[in-house]
């Protein structure tokens, strides 16, 4: 049995244009790939299973809800989702708190 993980791999040019690789001409459009780790089963347990991660044993639960690894792709690809929403909102909020400091610099007292 297999469990899969699955992550997103984009280009570096879509990030950063004046980056230049010889393999791929410049281009505006988005290219990106999703890419799905897969993970063999080295025991089962009523429980979880354990899977080798980088050389090491790791404990990933069964059932319902957040774990690192999924039974399906499917499952695998909307934990991506849920993971890069949640980037997305520690961004905006770092993003805020960022600008806020900036705004009010001169408000700022030092230590």
């Amino acid at each position: 049995m297999k469990l899969y993980r699955a992550r997103a791999y984009i280009y570096d040019e879509f990030i950063d244009p004046t980056s230049h690789n010889p393999l791929f001409p410049p281009t505006n459009t988005f290219i990106g790939w999703i890419i799905y780790d897969e993970y063999e089963v080295l025991k089962q347990t009523p429980k979880g299973f354990q899977i080798n991660v980088f050389e090491e044993r790791k404990f990933v639960l069964a059932g319902e809800g957040h774990r690192f690894a999924y039974p399906t792709k499917e499952a695998a690809l909307a934990s991506l989702k849920r993971r890069t929403k949640r980037r997305l909102e520690y961004a905006e909020r770092n993003l805020k708190i960022a600008n806020l400091i900036l705004n009010n610099f001169d408000q700022l007292d030092g230590i």
